[in-house]
């Protein structure tokens, strides 16, 4: 026995399976990791199987469910083990594993052949709704013969139909059990006279009670009712027990053992009553439908939450038929264009008189749609009463269960900003590009063409950026006034060349000062300049200007000019960047004049040269 057990569980001449893989990384990680998601994914398993049992005390063979759980254990052990030798070669344990899996495997196939015929007559859910149904048609159908009996059982002049009716009494009650002991439901039973309520074990055990231990009379019953469900029930109640005609059924709540409330649905009716048509029995059923409340329940608080979200929602959601006819839009829709919902419903965008523009662009998307059944996305302006808006609108179809598009749904996502900024960044990029352009120009440029440079200078900035004009002004020689040299206006402007000439310092002093500082003036808006700019403000109001920026021309001996940009009718918006680009422009023509006027010195003093050899 001990020679058994050491070649069994010793490591006697035995290698590790990782030595069987000449411990290739790949090899073992492979088998390590494929081994531990079968181990983990057995007991997984196994937790829910035991999980399941637990909960479903009703289940039909637990022992079986536990057997396959401890199967399933057995299992995962198996594939943990051989985790296990990949670095410690106890084969004899894995061996042992293996037989105590293998024996559970048969227990389980032995198990399994004396089940099936068994499970295989358990009811299927189609034959408890069907024992449903035909409760509910027995308890309509209880003669009202036999309870007349049970009421006057004493009549002489009756007694064969009473043994007949008390047969059939018997018999029917017996069909009526068999019935509901089928179904599965809560049976209740009441005695109006005595006004005793029976309920069958399962109504007891759907409310958290052991059989027998929920005893209540009609009293007892209302206690169990929701107080805010209590008052129409027993309203229901009285109502059928005085006109059999109104139909006793409905949900509602009820008080469990452990506090909590179900929803049950409840069907019930009189049967039996005296010679006056007094109620004597009532029966019914009780449904646990806490399940479908549930459901119900979160479906509608989804459904809320997409309403909420829809009528909340910033975008414009909308809804269309197949021949682009509203069938919803959302509340954004109205914000933003003035017409009620109401009057969208039924129409097209034409027969709204909506922009020609956006209908020509959706139109065609949404023809396009239905033809090939694919999402469509389009971008389009149109005005609102917040003025012209760009919009992105995604197009979606709606499928019906046919297959075929049944609907359009369509979602626009107002891009306004992202579009002045990404037109913004385009003249940006644009501008960069064009300052560098200029910019080489300006080099090694000749004299001669140095003033139709700067003329196309002013005339190709002022058109990128659509101001109405640009200038460019130098200091006199006497250093109190400053002229225009250079000036280039939109056709629709006038142009002021001609008066801007010898303009005295003093007619713009805090410009002035700054631009001699080196520093750029920049005037968005007239109206915004501080109050010690008021002279100048006076003085640029003269040349109808409502806007200027101003750039200082840095030549050897210090400021020599300005480079200016102006609007006459409305502010201008510069970016730091742009600014500064401009800047490095000025200096450029700065320094192409300064070269010019080297260059022209230099010409005349050679010419003097000339004149003084010969």
């Amino acid at each position: 026995m001990i020679a058994v057990f050491d070649g069994t569980f010793g490591n006697l001449a035995l290698i590790p399976g990782g030595d069987c893989d000449r411990w290739e990384p790949e090899l073992v990680w492979l088998h390590g990791i494929s081994d531990g998601l079968f181990a983990l994914a057995y007991w997984a398993i196994a937790i829910a199987l035991v999980y399941f049992v637990r909960q479903r005390r009703d289940l039909p063979y637990p022992w079986l469910f536990r057997l396959v759980g401890a199967f399933i254990v057995a299992c995962g052990l198996t594939h943990g083990m051989e985790i296990w030798t990949l670095w410690h070669p106890t084969y004899g344990v894995s061996g042992w594993l293996k037989a105590v899996t293998a024996i559970l495997a048969l227990a389980i196939a032995g198990a399994l052949i004396p089940v099936i015929p068994q499970a295989l007559n358990l009811p299927s859910r189609r034959e408890l709704e069907a024992s449903n149904t035909r409760f509910r048609n027995l308890v309509a159908n209880i003669p009202g013969a036999v309870f007349r009996y049970l009421l006057h059982p004493d009549r002489s002049d009756e007694v064969t139909d009473s043994k007949q009716a008390e047969i059939a009494r018997q018999h029917s009650e017996n069909r009526l059990q068999l019935a509901l002991e089928a179904s599965g439901e809560g049976l209740w039973d009441w005695n109006i006279e005595t006004g005793q309520v029976y309920l069958n074990d399962r109504y007891q055990e759907m409310l958290g009670y052991a059989p027998g231990e929920l005893v209540i009379d009609l009293e007892g019953w209302e206690e169990l009712v929701h107080p805010d469900d209590r008052p129409w029930v027993v309203e229901r109640l009285t109502a059928h027990l005085s006109d059999r005609s109104i139909q006793y059924g409905f949900d509602y709540r009820v008080r469990c053992k452990s506090g909590e409330w179900k929803w049950v649905t409840n069907y019930g009716k009189v049967v039996a009553t005296d010679e006056d048509g007094n109620p004597l029995r009532m029966i019914g059923i009780h449904i646990d439908i806490s399940d479908r409340k549930a459901t119900e329940a979160a479906l509608a608080e989804s459904q809320q939450r997409y309403q909420d979200l829809v009528e909340n929602s910033p975008d414009i959601i909308e809804r269309f038929d197949l021949q682009l006819r509203h069938l919803y839009v959302s509340p954004v829709l109205t914000e933003i264009t003035g017409i009620e919902t109401e009057v969208f419903l039924g129409k097209t965008c034409r027969d709204l008189g909506m922009d020609e523009a956006m209908i020509n662009t959706w139109e065609p998307a949404a023809a396009r749609l239905l033809a090939t059944g694919e999402r469509q996305v389009i971008e389009f302006s149109t005005p609102t009463l917040k003025g012209e808006r760009s919009f992105e609108m995604a197009i979606a179809p709606e499928w019906s269960e046919d297959g075929t598009v049944q609907s359009i749904l369509c979602i626009s996502r107002d891009i306004t900003e992202r579009k002045v900024v990404e037109q913004a960044l385009k003249t940006q990029r644009d501008f960069n590009q064009l300052i560098a352009e200029i910019t080489s120009r300006f080099v090694n440029l000749s004299p001669e063409h140095l003033d139709i440079e700067i003329e196309r200078t002013l005339r190709l900035i002022a058109e990128m950026t659509q101001i109405d004009t640009s200038y460019l002004f130098r200091f006199n020689e006497d250093d109190r006034t400053i002229s225009m040299t250079h000036e280039w206006c939109q056709p629709h402007c006038p142009r002021q060349i001609a008066s801007a000439q010898k303009i005295p310092l003093t007619s713009f002093p805090w410009s002035i000062a700054k631009l001699k500082q080196r520093e750029i003036v920049y005037v968005a808006n007239l109206a915004d300049m501080p109050p010690e700019a008021e002279i100048d403000q006076m003085g640029l109001q003269k040349f109808n200007l409502a806007a200027v920026l101003s750039v200082p021309l840095v030549g050897r001996s210090g400021v020599v000019g300005i480079i200016g940009f102006a609007s006459f009718n409305q502010s201008l918006i510069w970016n730091e960047e742009m600014i500064r680009l401009l800047n490095v422009l000025a200096q450029t023509i700065a320094n192409a004049q300064q070269q010019a006027e080297d260059e022209q010195q230099l010409a005349i003093s050679e010419e003097r040269l000339r004149l003084a050899l010969s």
